[in-house]
């Protein structure tokens, strides 16, 4: 499958949004860009993830993601034999506390943090971080979109499927 296939899903879609909004890092945009809507479309991610695991570092052991975002997207790379972290946004305080659900890294594991967009890499920075104190290696990170919108310095290599630019391109051709 080309990426132009995955380009030929997008269209179908309708995850760009207008009007006003506030991302979690609190920059205001006339712009929205819904990925999270393709994360339970069965379509799309068929298609788009072969490409998006291509990004992953080959040495990679564990993914792992955060929020609404990166949740998911971890959870469906376990049909492509990583293991998978989930982070929340906040400790648990009750049951078992902690950060982390799902596999826990260990100090052997080397994991690339996923996310669906990049807006100011906030996210990816807090995720690696909790990650960390695992003892785990982290190799990088990889989104669907790179909205790069005052990108936070990471201090990992960093990848991405496609720029909002490529992105909004694909919407000016389904016009």
């Amino acid at each position: 499958m080309t990426l132009e296939q995955v380009y030929d899903q997008l269209k179908k879609t309708n995850i760009v949004k207008f009007g006003k909004f506030k991302f979690r890092s609190g920059i205001d945009s006339d712009k929205y860009l819904d990925v999270k809507e393709i994360l339970g479309d069965y379509e799309v991610m068929d298609v788009l993830l072969p490409h998006f695991v291509n990004l992953i570092d080959p040495q990679t052991t564990c993914v792992a993601g955060m929020g609404v975002g990166g949740v998911p997207l971890a959870a469906q790379l376990l049909n492509y034999k990583f293991n998978a972290a989930y982070i929340r946004d906040k400790e648990r305080d009750h049951g078992i506390p902690g950060w982390l659900e799902g596999y826990k890294p260990k100090p052997f594991d080397k994991v690339t943090v996923v996310d669906d967009v990049r807006t100011s890499g906030g996210t990816l920075l807090e995720a690696s971080s909790r990650i960390e104190t695992t003892g785990a290696t982290i190799l990088g990170y990889c989104v669907i979109v790179d909205w790069h919108k005052n990108p936070k310095v990471l201090p990992h290599p960093f990848k991405a499927l496609m720029t909002v630019e490529e992105l909004l391109s694909i919407y000016e051709k389904k016009k």
